[in-house]
């Protein structure tokens, strides 16, 4: 939560009880990371006392109040701490609404799709949030996200829309205002290791898939992962969390561990380890690739020990069975002494990171990837004019992008479906190629489509088609005199 949200507090000191976890809880984590650390604190915290769905509506005025008995719904609450409407606890539950501050329900911040409705997970107060229940319906089952193009944004700037390709995924997401991330970060780590023994065998369930990977550990999705990090990251513990841990804990008796102790996120995910071994800045070079790149990759590699061995370790399999000694470079930064080698178009590549200090205390990366993309690409298909008539020749124009040296780009144009007539584009030194189409009779269909190689790839666009118009405009064959004329008149 972000620091203007904190003016919040100044209304609710009186009532701050700084939680920690009781001593010796999370003692068989000690000196773990990674999978290891996950399963020990899973069974730290597994096994938790349930409460039924409906008693979430009592735990709420302990776990997520505001001055007033007010809820706190992370969905209308502002960054400056402000909200247009205010919930009663207790009153205008959900029932049905039409807009924002009709009424509140209860949020699973990981759909109960995902895991078919079942139980402790339904309602794990841990992931369940009040919230507005238009936002809420708003957000459906679509995975958390950063939006490049909002289709829908609430009151408090929570958005839905398109994901941001940067970050990986182009799918419809739903992005919580910055001053709530880090909250939300923290319960999908809860619920990757509350449900250690569960969570693989939900990818399957509704659309589950976009953020779930099949697997105990590390349970997320590349794209995922690194975003939940990311928010982490940036929006740290709360005391907001920290009240709302102790709360939880009251009645569930089990607590967020990533709230009582924030680096447990980079001990199990982040490439750390309480040894000191620490792997950050995992970068590939080309970030954008195609079948002819081959990538290099770097990363930041420090220890409390010095470090004695760095590996990259990749393969097109999460196995990841092939491995390149990486180098130190400059500072704490190690390459890849060798780059990993070019692979055909829509081939996902799998990497990480292992490193060793003198001592033997190691630590491997969270695993990452990227798909390979064209080394061609055919856009921005245009024809002028738009609406040809028999008197005119049509220029069709594309743009054509190539990694490596074009052979060629034509243009093939028919009057069927399949056109074989045969134009060489030509460009003046742009991206940008144009040719010409003959013009053709009034009612005529022309078909045509873009054919381009280079040395390694070719690529072909859809056919598409327009129809010749008639440059002569219809005569009006009702005369002046007759239009002008009376029923009567007939």
């Amino acid at each position: 939560m972000k620091k203007n949200l904190l003016l919040l507090y100044f209304w609710l000191l009186p009532l701050f009880i700084l939680a920690q976890a009781p001593a010796g809880y999370y003692t068989n984590a000690e000196g773990k990371s990674g999978a290891e650390l996950k399963t020990a604190l899973f069974n730290i915290i597994k096994g938790h006392t349930t409460v039924s769905y409906d008693g979430l509506y009592t735990v709420y005025p302990t776990s997520d109040n505001l001055p007033g008995n007010k809820v706190w719904d992370m969905y209308s609450v502002k960054a400056d701490g402000t909200a247009d409407y205010y919930y009663t606890h207790g009153q205008k539950k959900c029932g049905n609404y039409d807009i924002e501050g009709d009424c509140y329900n209860r949020e699973h911040s990981m759909p109960q799709s995902w895991f078919k409705s079942a139980s402790p997970m339904v309602s794990d107060a841990f992931h369940v949030y009040p919230t507005d229940g238009k936002v809420n319906g708003m957000r459906s089952n679509y995975p958390f996200g950063e939006v490049k193009s909002a289709t829908y944004t609430s009151s408090n700037g929570s958005m839905l829309g398109s994901g941001d390709p940067a970050l990986g995924y182009t799918g419809t997401v739903f992005e919580p205002i910055d001053e709530f991330k880090g909250d939300f970060a923290r319960t999908y780590f809860y619920m990757a290791t509350r449900y250690e023994d569960k969570i693989a065998s939900w990818t399957g369930n509704g659309s589950a898939g976009t953020i779930l990977d099949g697997t105990t550990y590390p349970a997320y999705k590349t794209w995922y992962l690194q975003t939940m990090l990311k928010w982490h990251r940036q929006d740290p513990v709360s005391q907001k969390e920290i009240d709302r841990n102790e709360a939880i804990y009251k009645v569930q008796h089990n607590r967020n561990p990533y709230i009582d102790n924030a680096d447990y996120a980079e001990y199990v995910w982040g490439g750390q380890t309480p040894s000191g071994v620490s792997i950050t800045g995992i970068t590939a070079s080309p970030d954008l690739t195609n079948e002819t790149s081959t990538v290099k990759i770097s990363a930041t590699v420090v220890g409390t020990k010095a470090i004695s061995v760095v590996k990259l370790k990749w393969g097109i399999t999460p196995s990841m069975g092939t491995e390149i000694i990486m180098n130190k470079t400059t500072g704490d930064i190690y390459e890849s002494a060798t780059n990993i080698p070019a692979q055909l178009q829509n081939t996902t590549v799998y990497y990480a990171v292992f490193a060793q200090d003198i001592n033997g205390g190691s630590s491997t990366s969270i695993t990452k990837s990227y798909t390979v993309g064209k080394s061609l690409t055919i856009s921005s298909i245009a024809t002028s004019p738009t609406e040809p008539n028999e008197t005119n020749s049509v220029v069709v124009s594309a743009n054509v992008l190539s990694a490596t040296s074009l052979n060629s780009v034509k243009l093939f144009w028919g009057l069927t479906s399949t056109p074989t007539t045969e134009v060489v584009m030509s460009t003046s030194g742009s991206n940008v190629y144009t040719a010409t189409i003959p013009a053709q009779a009034v009612g005529v269909k022309v078909f045509y489509y873009i054919s381009a190689a280079n040395t390694t790839a070719t690529e072909t666009s859809t056919t598409t088609s327009y129809t010749v118009a008639n440059s002569v405009a219809p005569t009006n064959l009702i005369s002046e005199s007759f239009a002008n004329c009376l029923p009567s008149d007939w």
